[in-house]
């Protein structure tokens, strides 16, 4: 089949034949491409999706059928987690509620009467409503459909789906679609305010004696001691510390597979990869655990699992991030202590550096941020009080100081020489 790329006004497109209709030729044509080649690319494409009578016309493909070719497209393309959290968000939460829209027929209004029904949850859709457009759905699917769109979803989680779906379409560009209907800032659901909390010292004191002596421990003392992120935690492997020079080298974050085992994945930006150096009490600390370690191998023998993690149970295994999230959250309300997230750790070790006088631009490196910027931006209110009550301790030093008295000139006077 020979290829004929046009050149277009903004873009690159083609024409092609996808079969017969009436006895009649019928062709498609296709145009958004950014380049020749990538148009060149699409058409062979779909040439094969018509060999292999695998194509589907635009004007035919629905939502779900244009979300499952997708999601398994980019599977190798992103971070496993990535992954999982759109495969989550397409088969679970969009797909049972616009699935049944043709793509090309889908609207915004359709997209955004999805985002409120997953926040106030679609306990009044009814199977038929579920079912419309779907004939081969089995009860089965029905049945797990309406139990998905009963729960609410917070504006985070929705705000995700809009994200994922967002980026769907945009990839079905040229193909399929020839606009975004999700394109620029006012599709998506306003994010919800959320103040960071942060914790004093004596708070962090307080919070780790109530772990003091579980599995839970050594995570949170890294995530408040260290300012790492949930994942760097768990994914933190013995190879890292170096005992020596007293650091750790961050380069690594824990991602559970679907069904069992996990994948340590690297980090998404090289900003985040990153040594510290680490306090004297966590590295004596650590050099403890990594001795109850070693008994709890020869406890445990051929049962005790070889990852090699800092922080992870007595037999070796891993703390899947929703474990300790669960064990995190009822701990502190069996105790009375104050609501706070395990990423309120972080938050609360990135203050304290701040209220030690530690430079921004060293907070910055230590909690591998992209860019000073993003430091600013989450801790910059802290850095602007601390610098007031700087100037106003400044003020109480230099009070000795006489204040300059203005000089009442004569005009008469001609001035001196």
């Amino acid at each position: 089949m020979k290829v004929h790329i046009k050149k277009l006004k903004n873009s690159y497109g083609f024409r092609i034949d996808i079969g017969y209709k009436n006895g009649k030729r019928v062709q498609k044509q296709y145009s958004g491409y950014k380049t020749a080649e990538e148009a060149k690319s699409a058409f062979h494409q779909i040439a094969s999706e018509i060999y292999s009578k695998t194509f589907l016309s635009p004007d035919e493909i629905t939502v779900e059928s244009y979300l499952k070719e997708w999601i398994n497209s980019i599977e190798f393309d992103i971070a496993p987690a990535t992954y999982r959290g759109y495969k989550v968000n397409v088969f679970k939460h969009i797909i049972p509620n616009i699935g049944h829209i043709k793509l090309q027929e889908l609207e915004l209004s359709h997209v955004k009467k999805m985002y409120n029904d997953l926040q106030r949850g679609n306990k009044d859709e009814t199977k038929k409503d579920i079912q419309k457009g779907n004939k081969g759905r089995t009860e089965k699917d029905v049945q797990k459909d309406e139990k998905d769109k009963t729960k609410k979803l917070s504006r985070t989680t929705v705000r995700y789906v809009h994200a994922t779906l967002s980026r769907a379409l945009n990839e079905a560009l040229g193909k399929y679609l020839k606009t975004n209907i999700l394109a620029g800032k006012k599709s998506a659901p306003k994010p919800k305010d959320y103040e960071a909390q942060f914790l004093t010292a004596e708070e962090v004191e307080e919070l780790l004696k109530l772990f003091d002596g579980t599995d839970f421990y050594t995570p949170n003392l890294l995530a408040v001691g260290l300012g790492l992120r949930r994942g760097e935690c768990l994914g933190l492997l013995w190879d890292c510390v170096n005992f020596e020079t007293g650091t750790i080298t961050v380069k690594r974050s824990y991602s559970p597979n679907e069904g069992e085992g996990i994948t340590l994945a690297g980090l998404k930006t090289e900003s985040s990869k990153r040594t510290l150096t680490v306090p004297d009490t966590i590295m004596s600390y650590l050099l403890k655990l990594k001795e109850k370690q070693k008994d709890d191998k020869k406890y445990f023998g051929n049962n005790y699992k070889k990852g090699d993690f800092v922080c992870c149970k007595s037999d070796g295994s891993a703390i899947p991030p929703h474990v300790w999230n669960k064990n995190f959250q009822r701990t502190l309300e069996k105790a009375n202590f104050k609501h706070i997230r395990i990423h309120d750790l972080r938050h609360t070790n990135a203050a304290l550096m701040i209220l030690k006088n530690t430079p921004m631009k060293v907070v910055s490196q230590r909690l591998g941020h992209s860019s000073i910027k993003t430091t600013m931006d989450l801790y910059g209110h802290i850095y602007f009080e601390q610098q007031e009550e700087i100037a106003y301790k400044l003020n109480e030093i230099l009070s000795f100081l006489h204040p300059v008295h203005s000089t009442v000139h004569d005009e008469n006077k001609e001035p001196q020489e």
